[in-house]
């Protein structure tokens, strides 16, 4: 699936999207491959509140990259569709973050006004 339609469906399905970050960084702190990843998921509200956290821990470096260096304020006017503008996001964090696709949607989902008037 390209990136569009997996940004489409974590807008449309969030739990999906925390259920994907959360096991995307598991693999990636435990060096485990997707095949080898077994266990139980925690729940969606617990997931959801450690994805929130690492945003916040993260907040000062998102916002420096997607309000000032990214211009978001610019970006945002220049697209009619939600989703090229957060996978245009997630193309310009891919080369600071993991995981850019949902963490940029989840920026979006979250506002992104807010994080760039914070």
């Amino acid at each position: 699936m390209d990136n569009y339609n997996i940004i489409k469906s974590y807008l449309s399905d969030t739990d999906n999207l925390y259920r994907n970050w959360y096991k995307k960084k598991l693999l990636q702190e435990t060096g485990l491959s997707e095949g080898n990843f077994t266990g139980i998921f925690p729940e969606i509200i617990n997931i959801e509140q450690m994805f929130n956290n690492w945003l916040l821990e993260n907040n000062n470096i998102l916002r420096k990259k997607i309000c000032i260096e990214w211009g978001y304020f610019e970006k945002r006017n220049k697209y009619f569709d939600d989703i090229e503008l957060i996978k245009e996001m997630a193309g310009y964090l891919s080369f600071f973050i993991d995981f850019p696709v949902e963490v940029a949607t989840k920026l979006f989902i979250s506002g992104l006004d807010v994080l760039c008037h914070s």
